[in-house]
């Protein structure tokens, strides 16, 4: 890995947790109390070098942590490249690896950069992923235990800014949609 980008969170994670993406425009992350170390773009995981890339990646984000991780997170698709290589990081690290739904990793990242540990209500339509039920889903309506019916919602991120979207969540959600 030639350089990794560091982003600032409002708030410190409860545990350091390496992430290594998904099978399309794969990046990898160590999450590290109020951090997370951005690996480089390393694309589809479909050649020989974007998976040597990952695996650079993986390796200096391990050494970047300096210590030991509490966690290797992966892509629920048992079948990706970046799924073999947490699961195999994780036993040699002798730390759980945890497979995470696509889009719920999406969702956990908005958290993460809002600082948000209150429940919330998440829409993620970016493409497929691999659903708890083992079919493909294409996106997904995330509503967190504990989150009350609402009259009115806030919408933030980029699909925010498409009305068709604002009018399909009030309509899927039944409340009204302000950015």
């Amino acid at each position: 890995m030639s350089s990794h980008k560091t982003q600032s969170l409002p708030r410190a994670a409860p545990a350091r947790v390496l992430a290594v993406g998904a099978w399309l425009k794969n990046t990898a992350c160590l999450l590290d109390g109020d951090a997370v170390h951005w690996s480089p773009l390393h694309g589809d995981l479909g050649t020989p070098q974007a998976c040597l890339a990952l695996e650079s990646s993986v390796e200096a984000l391990l050494r970047t942590a300096g210590g030991r991780i509490d966690a290797v997170a992966h892509d629920l698709h048992p079948d990706f490249e970046s799924t073999r290589l947490a699961v195999a990081v994780a036993t040699r690290l002798g730390v759980p690896a945890l497979p995470v739904q696509h889009h719920h990793a999406h969702i956990g990242v908005v958290q993460a950069e809002q600082g948000s540990v209150a429940p919330v209500i998440g829409l993620a339509l970016d493409g497929v992923g691999l659903g708890q039920d083992g079919n493909a889903w294409g996106g997904e309506l995330l509503r967190a235990a504990g989150v009350p019916p609402a009259n009115q919602l806030r919408a933030t991120g980029g699909g925010s800014r498409s009305d068709l979207w604002r009018r399909i969540l009030a309509d899927v959600l039944g409340a009204a949609i302000v950015t």
